[in-house]
């Protein structure tokens, strides 16, 4: 809650000094954001042993490199599709609830029959995967 507030008052503050283009900080938002998630997710992959503050700590730094994408890809719907922001939002939304229903039932797929810290190293290895893709291509 903290990093969407910051954020998004960040933004707004950097919109309002007029010298970068809207959609710049936009994407600045949201591919820093794609980028820590990144870094926390390779780094939890590769956490040996069993350190749970550190895990914990990471999990929770990862949601704040979450939050911060908030600022670049709420806005966005509004800002360009005044008229049909509702149902863009609504599309996104469905779009990027999707992977939350499938991705315990992967998880489960992964660890069922391998409960060990190289197949949650697999788990955080593919989360990374997919955040850098989306930072790629933002």
């Amino acid at each position: 809650m903290v990093t969407i507030l910051a954020s998004s008052a960040a933004a707004d503050w950097l919109i309002q000094g007029g010298k970068i283009p809207k959609v710049w900080i936009r994407r600045g938002f949201v591919i820093t954001g794609f980028s820590g998630m990144v870094a926390c997710g390779v780094i939890l992959a590769n956490l040996s042993g069993c350190n749970p503050v550190a895990a914990v700590s990471l999990l929770c730094l990862l949601q704040a490199f979450n939050a911060m994408t908030v600022a670049g890809m709420r806005a966005v719907h509004v800002e360009f599709a005044p008229r049909f922001g509702g149902v863009t939002y609504a599309l996104a939304n469905t779009a990027g609830t999707l992977p939350g229903i499938f991705a315990p039932l992967l998880v489960g797929f992964i660890t069922e029959n391998d409960p060990t810290l190289g197949a949650w190293s697999t788990i955080f290895y593919i989360g990374a995967a997919i955040q850098g893709l989306g930072g790629f291509f933002t």
